[in-house]
């Protein structure tokens, strides 16, 4: 004992400064008692971090870009906030009521929804969002012998066998639509709506399943708010992060080219500012980068990633003066049918929704631009977008007069899409990476697109990627940590 020293640090390289990148960052800079000590690199693509995290503005007001917003009662991204000392600076909606766009018109969204799914269809009468035969087509749910999947299938017809059609197209494909930007047609409901598929596996029936499970919530007392974001923009969620990393961590404009295995089984990253080699990779790119990094070590993982699609969103913001929208919404926002053949999927009243963003004289909207008509909506000019989406909120709202100040940010490649079968496909990738025990893949394109899924997931592979390492041992004959050579 009197010769042996400390354990040599390990060296792992983080490719991806989204939020998922940043949570295993942290969690391997951030050993725990007993763990060993990490040297991490994160190298990120572009010349900021936050991926899909961005924070603009309007009339001087913070707009978010991407999520506006993360869900409270999944603890991981409000715990983080809370551990990177913006606890005080979480705020909550002002409300959660919401409307739908069905039939030419909003109606109020009906309460008791879990993934749209009503708890209590005899309800859903007041708001009129479904028909007096798509209200008893649903209410009759607990009596209609459907056997449920053995394995997994598409959401829509799941849906459509348990509660008909309407429930189907205007609650559940309006909300789980606007989520993914996607068809709940072809979703996975092992992957979207598990909750879902489990109430019917264990009750016979869903709402008999949803209703168990409401009583089991109410056991347990209240459950706080339902959403939060950060004051000031997610921004300052992405900057506490990276200002809680080591000096020197973080490698802005560095995209790594490709991966390979050394002579003595380290992992080598060819970036653009030159290589590096370390004890362990965690890739935590969007999965059609991941496929790429992926092709020479573990080609079955990655050619499932690479067959992962994605799908197009546009978020433009629009600022209006007060006195042009009538008696202004006293709900957070609207969801629309697909059946409706909007260009817009959602619209967010911001300054209802989030009540620190409101000022004196302006009416701020949020308008998403998702689903089958995206790509048309991409294509569009700047001019063009701003002009059908605002004839579109005119529609809805009564809005009597233009917008003052808009912004607009388009995501080609937004959100990563959960096929039938999604699962199952993860599981054959990660066999085949656990052929490679130095190399660590997650994502949204896993197993969640929310905030706190994407930091669960991060987190999770960080911590078992450390775990094998430390059995795997650190490689010899190299000092100090993990640095791109031509980084300096």
């Amino acid at each position: 004992m009197s010769g042996s020293g400390p354990p040599a640090a390990l060296r792992v390289a983080v490719i991806g400064g989204g939020i998922t990148g940043l949570a295993a960052a942290l969690a391997l800079a951030r050993p725990g008692d007993g763990d060993q000590p990490v040297v991490v690199a994160l190298l990120e693509a572009e010349d900021r971090l936050g991926g899909k995290i961005r924070t603009g503005s309007i009339e001087d007001r913070a707009v978010e870009c991407g999520p506006d917003g993360f869900l409270a009662r999944v603890p991981e991204a409000a715990a983080l906030c809370r551990r990177l000392g913006l606890g005080d600076d979480l705020v909550e909606p002002g409300t959660t009521a919401a409307r739908v766009w069905v039939g030419g018109r909003l109606r109020a969204l009906p309460p008791d929804l879990v993934l749209g799914a009503p708890v209590f269809p005899w309800r859903l009468w007041r708001e009129g969002v479904l028909s007096a035969a798509g209200i008893a087509r649903a209410a009759v749910e607990p009596w209609v012998r459907v056997a449920p999947p053995e394995a997994d299938a598409p959401l829509g017809a799941f849906v459509r066998a348990r509660l008909g059609p309407e429930v189907m197209e205007r609650l559940v494909d309006p909300l789980l639509g606007g989520i993914y930007a996607g068809a709940a047609e072809t979703m996975s409901v092992a992957a979207v709506a598990p909750q879902l598929l489990e109430a019917v596996r264990q009750h016979g029936s869903l709402v008999r399943g949803l209703r168990a499970a409401r009583r089991t919530a109410a056991r347990r007392g209240p459950a706080g708010p339902i959403f939060q974001t950060v004051r000031g923009g997610l921004d300052r969620l992405v900057g506490a992060a990276a200002a809680a990393l080591p000096l020197g961590a973080v490698y802005l404009a560095t995209p790594a080219r490709a991966l390979g295995l050394t002579d003595d089984g380290l992992v080598r990253v060819e970036t653009s500012r030159g290589p590096l080699v370390a004890d362990g990779v965690l890739v935590a790119t969007p999965a059609f980068e991941a496929a790429r990094l992926l092709a020479g070590l573990a080609p079955a993982a990655a050619a499932v990633l690479g067959g992962i699609a994605y799908a197009p969103v546009a978020v433009v913001t629009l600022a209006y003066p007060a006195s042009g929208l009538p008696g202004r919404a006293p709900f957070s926002g609207f969801l629309v049918a697909r059946g409706e053949g909007r260009l817009i999927t959602a619209c967010t009243a911001v300054d209802r929704k989030w009540p620190h963003l409101a000022t004196e004289g302006t009416v701020l909207l949020r308008a998403s631009v998702g689903g089958p008509r995206a790509a048309e909506g991409l294509a569009m000019s700047d001019a063009a977008l701003v002009t059908a989406v605002h004839l579109e909120l005119r529609q809805a709202l009564g809005l009597r007069l233009g917008p003052r100040a808009v912004s607009i940010t388009r995501w080609p490649q937004a959100l990563p899409q959960y096929a039938v079968g999604h699962l199952e496909r993860l599981a054959a990738a990660e066999a085949d990476l656990a052929r490679v025990p130095r190399l660590a893949v997650t994502g949204a394109a896993f197993r969640g697109v929310g905030l706190p899924a994407c930091i669960r997931q991060g987190t999770a592979a960080a911590v078992a990627l450390r775990r094998r390492l430390e059995v795997l041992g650190a490689g010899s004959g190299r000092p100090g940590g993990p640095a791109v050579a031509a980084a300096g």
